[in-house]
């Protein structure tokens, strides 16, 4: 089974199927290595998007937040578990 951050956050949550997160509907794709990086520019992130993110985090994925410049933030998730499908 293929697994994406936002597919994992919407069944834990129990959303519809067409729901995304906020902080995910620009989400980009790419490899590197082994590994598939997903990641996401946003401008801000408010506390139920951290909290989006914690679960994430607590649900086995790796990922860090960082401010390259004023007012933007790039997020960016993947997986260390291999054994997971990658997109």
């Amino acid at each position: 089974m293929i697994t994406t951050p936002y597919k994992q956050l919407r069944d834990e949550l129990g959303k519809p199927e067409e729901w995304r997160p906020s902080w995910a509907q620009h989400l980009e794709v790419r490899r590197h290595g082994e590994r598939t990086i997903y990641s996401a520019k946003v401008e801000h992130l408010t506390a139920d998007q951290l909290e989006e993110l914690h679960a994430l985090g607590l649900s086995g994925w790796d990922l860090r937040i960082d401010s390259p410049a004023l007012n933007r933030l790039r997020i960016a998730l993947w997986r260390t578990d291999e054994r997971t499908p990658h997109a």
